[in-house]
This record gives C-alpha cells, structure tokens and sequence, in this order.
C-alpha cells in the first residue's frame, strides 16, 4: 500500500527548537507499526453534512475571515446563499476554533491555526497521542476534494472541517489540513483516490498528513 505522505509547516520548527519527532519518517512505502497503529484515534465526521456543502457549489471564502481581534468572523449575508442547515455548519466550526484560540490551546501563526503546545512545547511525548485517522470512501473523498477546489481561502475550509468534525478533535484536523492548503490537499485526495476513497492519517510530532487508497 503506497501512501503519499507530506510534512506540515510546523515540522520545521519542531526540529529547529531541537526536538526529536516520536515518529519520522521519509519512506512513502514503509507501513506504520502495529504499536503506532494502535495509536491513532479513529474519528468520524457528518458525511451527510459533507454532502450538503458539496452540493451547494458557493465559495465561502467570502464569507468567513480572519479579523483584527485574530478571531474568525462569519457574514450572516451567506445564510441567505447557503441556507439554514449549511449555515449552522459553518457557524459550530467558527465557535470550534475561536473557543479554541481565546482558551489559548491554539493560536495565530503565519494566518494558520497552530496549536500552543507545538510552538511552545512544555511536555512529554506521552503526553501527546499519537494521531487521528479518518476514512472517506469514493463519494466522500471526491466531495471534500470539491469544497477544497471551491473555497478561494483557506479558513473557510478550516471553518467547514470544524463544523463537521464532532468532539474535541476539530480544531486539531483544521489546522493540520491548513498546513497544507486547499489546493494541495484536494490535489492529494484526487490523486489517490483509486474508486475507493482514501484514509487520511494525521499525527502529530511532526505534523504529518498521510493520504493512501483504501
């Protein structure tokens, strides 16, 4: 099983402050260990709300920003666009990462979502899981690609993710995929996307994303 596996922003910095990865890795052939499997944190997001914003072809990027106060901002002008229901995703993702911002878990680094202890790391590595894993199948993967293409910036996907991922994790998978891009990201998902979907692994130490067919 190939997997295409790409380093976030934030590995840099990780090994530039002298800390040695749980986990690093160059070999996009090598299969993780059954150990560090049995790490990773399955996590399922609202397919069904997945599949509302996919059909709804409107570019959020309009609509949600990065304000002065380093808070996202969401325009109440795109409920009339998107409707009530899609609306309400986008509104629980803003809450998501703005609660995660003003309790100081995450922060504003070069206008990406980075979580503290990253920047700031004051802990062990067992303090730190070792990942989230999700899984998509064909028509899933090929809608997330498609809000990827559709959104002009960066936050508004960030906003979406969040609204779709339920629990505390939503935050975490925002910023992981932001280290990305909306543009890579798809690119990434389409290109490994044999008709079966793909698994998306993200872990952490450094930040890591790996994309490979299912």
């Amino acid at each position: 099983m190939k997997k295409e596996i790409l380093t976030g922003v934030l590995s840099v910095a990780m090994l530039s402050m002298g800390i040695v990865p749980a986990v690093a890795s160059n070999n996009t052939d090598s299969n993780l260990s059954i150990e560090q499997e049995k790490q990773y944190v399955q996590v399922k997001m609202d397919k069904e709300g997945l599949s509302l914003l996919a059909g709804i072809k409107v570019d959020m990027g309009q609509y949600v920003s990065l304000g002065k106060d380093n808070l996202l901002h969401l325009d109440p002008k795109a409920k009339e666009l998107i409707g009530e229901e899609a609306y309400s995703i986008f509104e629980r993702g803003v809450e998501n990462i703005n609660n995660a911002l003003t309790s100081g878990d995450y922060q504003i680094q070069n206008n990406q979502l980075v979580k503290t202890d990253l920047v700031h790391p004051q802990f062990s590595h067992e303090e730190f899981w070792w990942g989230i894993s999700l899984q998509y199948n064909n028509r899933e993967t090929k809608e997330l690609a498609s809000l990827c293409e559709e959104y002009s910036t960066d936050w508004a996907l960030a906003s979406a993710i969040a609204g779709l991922v339920p629990g505390g994790q939503s935050a975490a998978i925002a910023g992981a995929i932001m280290s990305w891009g909306n543009a890579k990201f798809a690119k990434k998902l389409n290109s490994k996307n044999e008709g079966r979907g793909v698994n998306v692994d993200i872990a952490w130490l450094p930040v890591v994303i790996s994309i490979y067919g299912r």
